[in-house]
């Protein structure tokens, strides 16, 4: 232990030795806001006010190609391979979908799901829960000239050269 130490202590310096000991002795996960913030990029949360189903769909379909554990769509009985047809009682399909949902789903509120699952037609009952939500990083403009420095150091920003013609 206090090899791996000195090591971290010798490639990484004090602050190095800090952050291994607080990611082993405390917390597990770390405050990306903060360390990010140190080269002018923050963190920012989005989507965690929407109401939340808990399925991914097979491209171009409305037919369910997984189910998250623990999701509403899930406590309800939905799996994959159910072909989501109505919610409702309106109609949908790979191009509505989203339309549909942001119009019926609300936080809380049941809602009528009409699905196929092995050719056979029936319906149950899911109840959307807020969105776990989001995580985006964007250039904070408002940060240090140091910060967008190092930001520049860390990622350096190149133009697409343009393409030779032939």
């Amino acid at each position: 232990r206090v090899v791996v130490l000195c090591v971290v202590l010798w490639v990484g310096g004090a602050v190095a030795v800090q952050g291994l000991t607080v990611f082993v002795v405390g917390v597990l996960e770390p405050r990306l806001g903060v360390l990010l913030a140190t080269v002018g990029v923050k963190v920012v949360e989005r989507d965690a006010d929407r109401p939340w189903f808990g399925v991914q769909f097979e491209a171009g379909s409305t037919v369910v190609a997984s189910v998250t554990l623990g999701t509403p769509a899930y406590e309800a009985g939905l799996q994959p391979g159910d072909e989501l047809m109505a919610l409702d009682r309106l109609r949908v399909d790979s191009a509505r979908w989203q339309d549909v949902y942001a119009s019926v789903a609300k936080v809380g509120t049941t809602l009528e799901v009409l699905y196929s699952r092995r050719g056979i037609v029936s319906s149950l009952a899911v109840v959307p829960r807020l969105a776990p939500g989001t995580v985006a990083l964007e250039v904070d403009k408002a940060a240090s000239p140091m910060a967008l420095d190092q930001l520049d150091r860390w990622l350096p920003f190149k133009s697409p050269e343009p393409s030779a013609a032939k």
